[in-house]
């Protein structure tokens, strides 16, 4: 069975170690072209509803690279 990948689910915390996974899915990204959600959980209410910054410059490069990416940001516990 050969079946596509259709959209890919990226959990991130901003962190160095979270963006190993951008580079794990590339291949899969240049096989199958699928939608990739990078998401982003907020704790803290009182945050500004803001990603970190390297975290929506990784979600950018993924765009440029002419993947569909979209930062998504949620509220609660990751």
């Amino acid at each position: 069975m050969n079946e596509t990948i259709k959209r890919i689910l990226v959990p991130a915390d901003g962190s160095a170690e979270s963006e190993a996974a951008f580079s794990a899915i590339i291949p899969l990204v240049r096989s199958d072209a699928p939608q990739v959600r990078v998401l982003y959980v907020l704790e803290d209410p009182e945050e500004s509803f803001m990603p970190p910054a390297r975290l929506a410059k990784a979600c950018g490069a993924l765009r440029l690279a002419d993947v569909n990416a979209h930062l998504e940001l949620r509220e609660g516990l990751p």
